[in-house]
């Protein structure tokens, strides 16, 4: 009995090494599985894009991950707003003058893919195909150049800047554009702008309504009259005054319309 004992210890100990080993073997390839089925989950979960609605409400697809942007005019101003400016590849020829290189001196280093030193520019194809980014924000491109980015796998996001809320949806755009950061950073503008909005109104509610006149334009250029569908007159409105071109003129007008209205302010920007 006893060399029946003795022989059957050695037995179970095999045994028990056996069914171990065996499972330890068994969870080694069950977490090595494991593992590729992870991975293999998480590379179907990350989408290679995503879809934005731009300032037309068009949707619009563009990569999930923008590192690359072309931007024309004062959407320069708004990348740099939600911290994005490093993303930009072209740029304005327009904002590379005057108070935006001292605030962002690298803008003199990106290639102007819109040209013109006043208004939102003159989009040059060669440039934004040679600087080859993922998405251009602008909102005078005509259709045929619209076509030659959609052909070349670069996004177009149109806009809007007319009111506030075209102002806010547009900042809010790019900031979803560029990331997280960007959309956080968006959200905060926007708060701070509706603060400083609500605090000119609140103060001009009670006061009479002042007639303005407001043209814009260059001494080199035509003098144009503000409608009624620009931001300025938006900003007229909020500041206690109202804008006599938008009761009057449905469109942009020379300066000589100055003479046959009355006005209490007259408002002159200058685009140089």
């Amino acid at each position: 009995m006893k060399k029946l004992k003795a022989r059957g210890i050695p037995l179970i100990l095999i045994i028990v090494f056996i069914v171990v080993a065996g499972a330890g073997c068994g969870n080694g390839n069950s977490s090595q599985s494991d593992k590729q089925s992870n991975n293999t989950a998480q590379n179907s979960t990350t989408p290679s894009t995503r879809t934005i609605v731009d300032g037309t409400g068009k949707n619009v697809t563009i990569p999930y991950k923008v590192e690359r942007v072309a931007a024309g005019g004062a959407l320069n101003q708004v990348v740099l707003l939600v911290g994005g400016a490093d993303k930009l590849v072209a740029t304005a020829e327009n904002v590379q003058i005057g108070f935006f290189p001292k605030v962002y001196p690298r803008i003199k280093k990106i290639p102007a893919a819109y040209t013109g030193k006043s208004g939102p520019g003159t989009l040059d194809m060669e440039i934004v195909l040679k600087t080859n980014p993922q998405v251009v924000f602008g909102g005078t491109t005509g259709s045929a150049e619209q076509e030659k980015l959609k052909k070349s796998n670069i996004a177009f996001l149109g806009l809007k800047l007319n009111t506030p809320e075209d102002i806010k949806s547009t900042v809010s755009m790019v900031g979803k554009v560029l990331g997280k950061d960007g959309e956080e950073k968006a959200q905060k503008f926007n708060e701070y702008y509706d603060g400083n909005l609500k605090y000119v109104e609140d103060k001009t509610e009670s006061a009479e309504k002042v007639k303005v006149f407001a043209a814009t334009g260059s001494p080199k250029g035509q003098i144009t009259t503000i409608a009624g569908n620009d931001i300025n007159s938006s900003y007229i409105e909020a500041a206690g005054g109202t804008n006599i071109v938008a009761e009057k003129f449905p469109g942009d007008k020379s300066n000589s319309q100055s003479a046959s209205v009355d006005n209490e302010i007259l408002n002159l920007n200058s685009a140089d």
